[in-house]
Protein backbone atom coordinates (compact mmCIF):
# COMPACT_ATOMS: atom_id res chain seq x y z
CA UNK A 1 0.00 0.00 0.00
CA UNK A 2 2.90 2.48 0.80
CA UNK A 3 4.14 1.62 -1.97
CA UNK A 4 1.09 2.49 -4.39
CA UNK A 5 0.65 5.97 -2.27
CA UNK A 6 4.43 6.93 -3.36
CA UNK A 7 4.35 6.01 -6.84
CA UNK A 8 1.27 7.93 -7.04
CA UNK A 9 2.74 10.66 -5.52
CA UNK A 10 5.39 10.54 -7.71
CA UNK A 11 3.34 10.90 -10.99
CA UNK A 12 1.44 13.64 -9.33
CA UNK A 13 4.95 15.48 -8.61
CA UNK A 14 5.63 14.87 -12.49
CA UNK A 15 2.11 15.99 -13.73
CA UNK A 16 2.10 18.95 -12.02
CA UNK A 17 5.82 19.89 -13.00
CA UNK A 18 4.86 19.39 -16.80
CA UNK A 19 2.37 21.95 -16.33
CA UNK A 20 4.28 24.43 -14.82
CA UNK A 21 3.69 27.88 -15.77
CA UNK A 22 6.49 30.68 -16.36
CA UNK A 23 4.17 33.97 -16.21
CA UNK A 24 5.70 37.22 -16.88
CA UNK A 25 4.06 40.64 -16.32
CA UNK A 26 4.79 43.37 -18.41
CA UNK A 27 3.44 46.75 -17.15
CA UNK A 28 4.15 50.31 -18.11
CA UNK A 29 3.12 53.85 -18.29
CA UNK A 30 2.21 55.75 -21.82
CA UNK A 31 2.38 59.77 -21.12
CA UNK A 32 3.02 62.68 -23.27
CA UNK A 33 5.76 64.16 -23.89
CA UNK A 34 4.75 67.92 -23.06
CA UNK A 35 3.45 67.52 -20.43
CA UNK A 36 3.72 63.99 -18.80
CA UNK A 37 -0.39 63.27 -19.14
CA UNK A 38 -1.60 59.96 -19.51
CA UNK A 39 -2.50 58.45 -22.53
CA UNK A 40 -5.45 56.36 -21.79
CA UNK A 41 -7.00 53.70 -24.11
CA UNK A 42 -4.10 53.38 -26.25
CA UNK A 43 -2.91 49.94 -27.46
CA UNK A 44 -0.16 47.96 -26.55
CA UNK A 45 1.11 44.50 -27.87
CA UNK A 46 3.75 41.97 -26.25
CA UNK A 47 5.40 38.96 -28.15
CA UNK A 48 7.86 36.35 -26.70
CA UNK A 49 9.46 33.32 -28.13
CA UNK A 50 10.57 32.37 -31.08
CA UNK A 51 8.66 32.34 -35.00
CA UNK A 52 7.32 29.16 -34.21
CA UNK A 53 6.09 29.10 -30.65
CA UNK A 54 5.11 33.07 -30.46
CA UNK A 55 3.25 34.07 -26.93
CA UNK A 56 1.18 37.19 -27.80
CA UNK A 57 -0.37 39.68 -25.54
CA UNK A 58 -2.37 42.95 -25.85
CA UNK A 59 -4.04 45.51 -23.92
CA UNK A 60 -5.14 49.14 -24.12
CA UNK A 61 -4.17 51.44 -21.13
CA UNK A 62 -6.35 52.83 -18.44
CA UNK A 63 -7.21 56.33 -17.94
CA UNK A 64 -4.43 56.76 -15.95
CA UNK A 65 -2.14 55.86 -18.82
CA UNK A 66 -1.11 52.55 -17.06
CA UNK A 67 -1.09 48.85 -18.33
CA UNK A 68 -0.51 45.50 -17.67
CA UNK A 69 -0.38 42.40 -19.60
CA UNK A 70 0.37 38.51 -18.41
CA UNK A 71 2.41 36.06 -21.10
CA UNK A 72 2.60 32.51 -20.49
CA UNK A 73 6.72 32.46 -21.65
CA UNK A 74 7.84 29.96 -23.17
CA UNK A 75 10.17 27.85 -21.80
CA UNK A 76 13.99 29.26 -22.10
CA UNK A 77 12.82 33.09 -23.32
CA UNK A 78 13.50 36.07 -21.18
CA UNK A 79 13.22 38.52 -23.59
CA UNK A 80 9.69 40.53 -24.70
CA UNK A 81 8.90 43.03 -27.59
CA UNK A 82 6.94 45.72 -26.34
CA UNK A 83 5.10 47.61 -29.10
CA UNK A 84 2.32 50.32 -29.56
CA UNK A 85 1.23 52.68 -32.89
CA UNK A 86 1.76 56.00 -31.86
CA UNK A 87 0.04 57.76 -35.16
CA UNK A 88 2.63 60.29 -35.25
CA UNK A 89 5.15 58.89 -38.06
CA UNK A 90 3.14 58.77 -42.21
CA UNK A 91 5.81 56.11 -42.57
CA UNK A 92 4.67 53.34 -39.70
CA UNK A 93 4.72 55.11 -36.82
CA UNK A 94 5.31 51.57 -34.27
CA UNK A 95 8.04 51.73 -31.55
CA UNK A 96 9.30 49.51 -30.48
CA UNK A 97 11.11 48.17 -27.02
CA UNK A 98 12.46 44.82 -25.93
CA UNK A 99 12.35 44.36 -22.25
CA UNK A 100 13.79 41.44 -20.09
CA UNK A 101 11.66 39.75 -17.47
CA UNK A 102 13.51 39.16 -14.55
CA UNK A 103 11.66 37.54 -11.23
CA UNK A 104 8.38 37.48 -13.27
CA UNK A 105 8.30 41.43 -14.08
CA UNK A 106 9.30 43.63 -16.89
CA UNK A 107 8.92 47.16 -17.62
CA UNK A 108 7.71 49.04 -20.70
CA UNK A 109 7.44 53.19 -20.79
CA UNK A 110 6.48 55.04 -23.18
CA UNK A 111 6.59 58.74 -24.23
CA UNK A 112 4.54 60.15 -26.83
CA UNK A 113 4.10 63.69 -29.26
CA UNK A 114 0.49 63.88 -29.70
CA UNK A 115 -0.44 65.60 -33.06
CA UNK A 116 -4.18 64.95 -33.11
CA UNK A 117 -4.13 69.35 -33.17
CA UNK A 118 -1.52 69.39 -36.46
CA UNK A 119 -4.56 67.61 -38.74
CA UNK A 120 -4.56 69.78 -41.49
CA UNK A 121 -1.20 71.60 -41.44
Amino acid sequence: MKKNAFLALICLLFAVSGQAQNLATISGLVTQVSNGAPVADHPIFCIAGDSINPVFGDAFTNPDGSYSITLDMPAGYTDVAVSTFTGCDPAGGWITTLVNVVGGQATADFLFILVDNLAGI
